[in-house]
């Protein structure tokens, strides 16, 4: 049952959900990959404004390989930026997950998941900051995902750091046309 203050921010577009305590980025053990293959961090966008950790738990933690899940906040409103991480137990266990879920509908809503392989864990730094270029994608299939996108550049060039399809934030729909980072 939601307490009081959570039923004040609820909506009937919200699905009705049992809330748990799940573990927060600070109470996890600091994580650097040094590969690709190490990476267990998942990147989820678009989310819905009223979508929490929580949420996000219920919908993950059946697989018993979530470790933590971070929504990002605006700093000033304290309001959620409309995308997270979830970071799992291993990179298999992240793979399996972006595979069986991204596309798919998520729990008592009309929208899809939106995952990807996060550019570095939650809370870690990039080792080497360099700089960074992105380039414009246009005429893309409708199916196309960001996991596809970027994964059809890197097999060509190694030095892709992450894609992105954009997509219409009322129907989640792709806007056939999207960007693929690279570094230097």
């Amino acid at each position: 049952m939601a307490t009081q203050a959570q039923q004040q921010w609820m909506t009937s577009a919200q699905p009705q959900l049992n809330h748990q305590s799940i573990p927060t980025v600070a109470s996890q053990p600091y994580h650097q990959p040094t590969s690709v293959e190490e990476v267990r961090t998942l990147w989820i966008g678009d989310l819905q404004y009223w979508v929490d950790e929580n949420y996000l738990h219920t919908c993950f933690s059946h697989t018993g390989e979530v470790i933590s899940i971070k929504i990002i906040r605006n700093k000033l409103t304290g309001q959620p930026e409309g995308y997270g991480f979830v970071e799992f137990v291993s990179h298999a266990a992240a793979e399996r997950i972006l595979q069986t879920y991204n596309g798919t509908q998520m729990p008592g809503t009309e929208q899809t998941f939106r995952l990807n392989w996060a550019s570095f864990g939650i809370g870690e730094r990039r080792p080497d900051a360099g700089p960074e270029h992105s380039i414009f994608v246009g005429d893309l299939a409708p199916d196309v995902t960001d996991y596809l996108l970027q994964e059809t550049f890197r097999t060509q060039y190694p030095s892709v750091r992450g894609a992105k399809v954009v997509t219409d934030p009322n129907t989640g729909r792709s806007k056939g046309y999207g960007f693929v980072k690279f570094s230097d």
